[in-house]
């Protein structure tokens, strides 16, 4: 979503058409996720199958010699612009296209793409009706004050990151126990949805009858949990790009953000700085 997004508002700026490459990116992905963008409302279409974009080897090494010369060869860095090599923000907003523009990178920080939150809330809108159980629970999550709790587990990636590191990538129950206890001194009528890919981690952390742990059927596809979060007034987040965007496509900027501190915040994989605008306790 930040790689998309940065594109989107490159195009906008710029007036010029947008494609998103949907094949090398994952062809060697180790979770073996695909791209679910094309269940949102994006506009940006497909990019076609060329050698630099193509998974089989040549296009891997065409790729890397293309980095390797957008950090020697100005002509080349203005046409294969890699983060951080790029320049970053600065660099990205002056960037005028007059060819063909390959950004590779995470791009995750919200200045790349801030002018165009309002459009891009749109391109991520999910594309098909929301099923019933989700129109159920957005209701249910309306009416009241509702925290979004997220919990991720990084089930998928846990024992290479044990082996790594020996620490745990997941936050701890205590983090999550104290951020609840901030928003209860605050907001006494809270109300708490619980989205978590590891439901049993969730049901022995909260308990009562003021925590609503939301199953796979009530949100089927990781587009409805993300539309569901959104719509919450107030957040807890994980140290996670889900949890962040989560946060970022709701609407307004009222209600209270509670996020990890830096320790916790950072792991082996790009994080993304919190908008200074959330006014986000930290802990």
């Amino acid at each position: 979503m930040f790689m998309y997004a940065a594109g989107y508002s490159l195009s906008k700026r710029t007036n010029v058409p947008f494609f998103i490459d949907i094949t090398s990116g994952f062809s060697r992905d180790v979770c073996n996720r695909q791209c679910e963008l094309g269940r949102a409302l994006i506009t940006a279409s497909i990019a076609p199958q060329v050698i630099l974009t193509s998974p089989n080897i040549v296009g891997i090494v065409l790729r890397a010699a293309a980095r390797r010369a957008a950090k020697r060869i100005t002509r080349i860095a203005r046409t294969y612009v890699v983060e951080p090599q790029s320049g970053g923000v600065d660099l990205l907003m002056r960037l005028r296209v007059a060819g063909r523009v390959i950004l590779e990178g995470y791009w995750q920080d919200e200045a790349y793409f801030l002018l165009y939150q309002a459009d891009l809330r749109a391109e991520f809108t999910p594309k098909d009706s929301v099923h019933l159980p989700t129109r159920e629970l957005s209701v249910a999550v309306k009416a009241c004050e509702a925290v979004c709790i997220h919990v991720r587990s990084y089930g998928e990636v846990y024992d290479l990151w044990r082996g790594l590191t020996n620490k745990e990538l997941r936050l701890s129950a205590e983090y999550f126990r104290e951020a609840v206890a901030q928003v209860r001194l605050r907001v006494p009528a809270a109300r708490f949805f619980v989205f978590s890919d590891d439901i049993e981690w969730a049901r022995s952390i909260f308990h009562g009858p003021e925590f609503r742990i939301i199953q796979q059927r009530e949100c089927s596809s990781p587009w409805d949990v993300l539309w569901t979060m959104s719509l919450c007034r107030h957040h807890i987040l994980s140290n996670s790009t889900f949890s962040w965007w989560g946060r970022w496509l709701k609407p307004s900027d009222d209600g209270l953000t509670i996020a990890p501190n830096d320790a916790r915040w950072k792991t082996i994989f790009h994080t993304p700085p919190l908008p200074p605008r959330w006014r986000a306790f930290v802990l």
